[in-house]
């Protein structure tokens, strides 16, 4: 558990590395839409729109990866492993709909 913690500290540790390099590549885009008229509040809701858009698209392909990779898995021949029927993507019981 806490080599998968690592793995997910240094994945979020790059992602934040790479936002930073973004935003300082659109420091001159950013001066642009100001000096055009743009308000802080416009910045701030064209930028957190387009973050939303990409965290969705983001979330929905690791869903599309995992179901892929969980098929690929068993059908190279993880059948073997024990309990290997019980082996499944499940939504937390929070989101199911048995608790609404």
């Amino acid at each position: 558990m806490a080599t998968v913690n690592i793995v997910l500290l240094i994945a979020c540790l790059n992602i934040a590395n790479l936002i930073l390099a973004r935003a300082e590549g659109r420091a001159r885009e950013v001066a642009v839409r100001t000096a055009l008229g743009a308000s802080r509040a416009q910045l701030v809701v064209r930028f957190m729109a387009e973050s939303a858009l990409l965290a969705t698209a983001g979330g929905a392909l690791g869903v599309v990866v995992a179901f892929g990779g969980l098929d690929g898995l068993l059908s190279l021949g993880a059948r073997n492993l024990p309990r290997a029927d019980t082996i499944a993507i499940n939504a937390p019981s929070s989101c199911s709909r048995a608790s609404w």
